[in-house]
């Protein structure tokens, strides 16, 4: 007997919250590990320029240097996405006094 590949409703109906979708953790995360990644680069400097892997460091300092680059572009992109939802959740609460006010009449 086959079993049904079909979800059944009771599994299908399970909420899933969103997730935060603003990038400052992801950038700011990023940035602090190619930090990192630059001191450890730098201790192992002599070694690296030996065997020809210089170019690890400057890896390195190119993704500290996008990362905090992109960092106040992503801490701005998050303040418009905050405020757009507070204007929604404004109008929206608006919009459902004035709703309750109109059939009052």
């Amino acid at each position: 007997m086959a079993r049904d590949a079909h979800p059944t409703d009771e599994t299908s109906a399970v909420e899933v919250a969103s997730l935060d979708v603003d990038g400052v953790n992801a950038v700011a995360i990023g940035t602090v590990l190619w930090a990192v990644a630059l001191v450890v680069t730098l201790m192992w400097h002599p070694s690296l320029v030996e065997s020809g892997n210089a170019w690890i460091t400057w890896v390195c300092v190119s993704g500290l240097v996008l990362g905090v680059m992109g960092l106040p572009y992503v801490i701005r992109r998050r303040a418009v996405y905050r405020s757009a939802a507070a204007s929604a959740t404004t109008s929206a609460s608006a919009s459902t006094v004035d709703d309750g006010e109109s059939s009052d009449s």
